[in-house]
């Protein structure tokens, strides 16, 4: 059964949705929301529009997968922080250091400075941003 909240995609053709998702969180980090279309992103991920709209609806349903896929790499990597720790001090501190890296990082802090500048032109920009990431 699906997360609630969790994007809904086709089942069919996941190194496609992969390929979709990766190619919009290029786009994204390095032009903005406002700077990335539709257009751009299927032609980085070498999909038809047709495909690419097959699978998500609009712009803010892929920016929610991005972020969606972005919290499932971060949040194992936060639990393999704490994996092997013998004590809880030592599992604390572990998680302490994971959740620093995770909040230093460099896709982490350009796609918090995506939403912050495009809070003004896209404000549902940010609502799907929390909920997708950090309320997760």
């Amino acid at each position: 059964m699906a997360e609630p909240g969790r994007p809904k995609v086709r089942t069919r053709g996941p190194r496609t949705v992969e390929r979709i998702v990766e190619a919009a969180h290029r786009l994204f980090l390095s032009r903005g929301f406002a700077g990335t279309s539709m257009e751009a992103i299927a032609q980085e991920a070498g999909v038809s529009k047709a495909t690419l709209y097959a699978h998500y609806g609009n712009r803010d349903e892929l920016f929610t997968a991005v972020i969606w896929s972005a919290g499932d790499r971060f949040s194992s990597g936060l639990v393999s922080g704490v994996t092997g720790a013998v004590d809880l001090r030592n599992k604390m501190e572990r998680l302490a250091g994971a959740v620093l890296d995770l909040l230093l990082s460099p896709d982490v802090v350009a796609t918090n400075r995506i939403v912050a500048a495009e809070a003004r032109r896209f404000p549902e920009l940010g609502k799907l941003f929390y909920e997708n990431g950090p309320d997760r």
